[in-house]
């Protein structure tokens, strides 16, 4: 944005008119993604040091990605890319002629790109990342969950 001030000064009888311009730029932020995980309906917090594993009992576990607590302080979050950051390259760009070129396509492992995508996901260990995009362009740093499934640990007798 470019405002034009003017002034006139008057100097030994006659009247100068000085014009001046300021630039002033308004500089956009990126957002910042915010993932959490739902396992069967309920959030589960791995912000703890050590977080304990989401039970398994022999049935996929209904799993959700949840990136709606994603913002974006000077417009709106446009854009959810969610990655299966876990994957091995050799696995996600094994055999693609496209690597290449830097043109790449989605891989089969991703989930899709919405703000909250639900999974249905058997024993293992997981790793998701979420990057979100605001409506000027910018993307933000990823946002990662890392989690597991699997056998709950035995009581302490």
């Amino acid at each position: 944005m470019t405002k034009h001030h003017e002034g006139r000064i008057l100097l030994f009888g006659a009247v100068l008119t000085l014009t001046a311009c300021t630039e002033l730029e308004i500089q956009n932020k990126p957002p910042k993604a915010k993932a959490q995980l739902l396992a069967n309906g309920a959030l589960v917090d791995l912000d703890v040091a050590m977080p304990p594993p989401i039970a398994f009992t022999g049935a996929p576990i209904a799993i959700v990605l949840d990136g709606t607590l994603s913002s974006d302080e000077d417009g709106s979050v446009a854009t959810y890319l969610w990655m299966a950051t876990d994957a091995p390259a050799y696995e996600r760009y094994a055999g693609n002629g496209r690597v290449d070129s830097g043109i790449l396509p989605p891989f089969a492992g991703d989930p899709p790109p919405v703000v909250a995508p639900q999974l249905s996901l058997g024993e293992g260990t997981y790793k998701y990342s979420l990057w979100v995009t605001d409506d000027e362009g910018l993307t933000s740093d990823p946002s990662t969950l890392e989690f597991t499934i699997g056998a709950a640990p035995a009581p302490a007798p």
